[in-house]
């Protein structure tokens, strides 16, 4: 069975060879035999156009159903076990050790060095500064959606464990069904648009056919450097503190995934981020309710978010809303049946369904407190999300030198793109 990979390719082919039969005939009519041909494309285009829509479900399901079993899952790879040497080296990791090692002697050995060398090399080949005093952990590691424990996962709860706990479980971008994540990025990467392939019903019975083919376009994913630092006393390392440790790498961790989900969903770009969203030209409308009923008006809202893609763009795809906080009381006060079926259904941590599609609240949702909260509905595959080299932690034991502390450094370099703008509808909804 081909995976969505192999059939957007199969796709492009047809796509190509529609393309070519048209331009043939430019102004003439076609020959019966080319009409048969065409007539026999466009079939398969629709056909392929589904089965890229369900092994794009099927893989999403595949890859949750592996990362909950501590697997890494590639479409055109299959599911593939951590393997026992990186499984040793894992749970061997110390980050502590690690901090302690580059401050004290200036150098790594053991597990930490292995693990940390693996970094550097992925840094480098995406021309990131790295090695000297710094902790470079591997994107396939930082990228782990799995639950981090004792008895499931391949990463010990150790520092390293808890920072990407802390990422992965606040970072809502990361878990939105059907969005393309590239990781292991070494620079640009170019991304073909198009937009809607148009006909129209002739004039006549001989008139000549109109040019309705839109020409690609492209987006591309560039570098955004995420930054920040925490200084960690000096009589912390020497006591061998893991838990304080475990604290400053998991609020790290916190604090990325934060800024990036503000930076995603807010209504307006924020400052030196990727753009937003909401912000992607091209994004859908309407006109919200005008006043506030509590469990009324915002359910009404969010049905019309998804009526206004339907009626744009169609709902195939992978659709999800992403919501205000300040929207959430509202919403599970909502009814489409009365006393039949509510508005919103839990599903397990912050995953909810409404109207039958995925939903995700997040504090990085634009709101006014106590007057309204914005959110966006629409097609999750059109957004690309890309991160260059791993999560790279400098080890400076000067700058803070006299207080006795370390200072780390965390550099993130990210990007997101929303390629098409009409698969996605904003919106902001009163709550008073």
């Amino acid at each position: 069975m081909k995976n969505s990979k192999q059939l957007r390719e199969e796709r492009s082919t047809v796509d190509s060879q529609i393309t070519e039969l048209r331009k043939k005939y430019e102004g003439s009519e076609m020959t019966e035999a080319d009409a048969t041909e065409f007539d026999s494309l466009v079939e398969r285009m629709e056909t392929l156009s589904d089965d890229i829509e369900k092994a794009e479900k099927r893989e999403a399901a595949i890859k949750d159903v592996a990362s909950r079993q501590g697997q890494n899952f590639n479409p055109a790879q299959g599911t593939q076990e951590i393997s026992k040497d990186e499984n040793t080296m894992l749970r061997s990791f110390d980050m502590g050790k690690a901090v302690r090692d580059l401050a004290k002697k200036g150098r790594l050995d053991g597990a930490e060095a292995e693990l940390i060398g693996e970094g550097v090399s992925e840094a480098r080949e995406a021309g990131i500064q790295s090695g000297g005093l710094r902790i470079v952990i591997p994107s396939k590691y930082t990228e782990k959606r799995t639950d981090i424990d004792q008895t499931t996962s391949a990463i010990q709860p150790v520092t390293v464990g808890r920072y990407t706990e802390a990422l992965r479980e606040n970072a809502v971008y990361a878990n939105v069904p059907g969005i393309n994540v590239y990781t292991g990025l070494s620079g640009d990467m170019k991304l073909p648009v198009t937009a809607k392939q148009t006909l129209a019903w002739a004039t006549a019975e001989n008139s000549a056919a109109a040019d309705g083919g839109a020409n690609f376009t492209k987006d591309t994913l560039a570098p955004v450097r995420l930054t920040g630092y925490v200084d960690v006393s000096n009589r912390v390392l020497a006591q061998n503190g893991t838990a304080a440790m475990n604290a400053v790498m998991t609020d790290l961790g916190r604090s990325e995934a934060e800024l990036i989900n503000t930076a995603m969903f807010s209504t307006s770009s924020v400052s030196n981020a990727p753009g937003a969203l909401a912000a992607t030209s091209g994004v859908l409308t309407f006109t919200e309710e005008a006043a506030h009923s509590y469990g009324v008006s915002v359910p009404k809202d969010l049905l019309s978010a998804m009526r206004t893609v339907a009626n744009d763009h169609g709902l195939t795809g992978n659709h999800s809303y992403i919501l205000s906080t300040e929207l959430i009381a509202d919403a599970l006060a909502g009814v489409n049946v009365a006393g039949i079926t509510p508005t919103i259904t839990e599903g397990g941590y912050n995953r909810y369904t409404i109207n039958g599609m995925n939903a995700f609240f997040s504090t990085g949702a634009t709101k006014v407190a106590g007057t309204s909260g914005d959110g966006i509905f629409g097609d999750f595959s059109r957004v690309h999300f890309g991160r260059w080299g791993g999560l790279n932690i400098l080890v400076d034991p000067y700058t803070v030198a006299g207080n006795d502390q370390v200072r780390l450094v965390v550099n993130s370099n990210v990007d997101w793109s929303l390629v098409q703008g009409a698969a996605f509808v904003k919106f902001t909804s009163l709550t008073a």
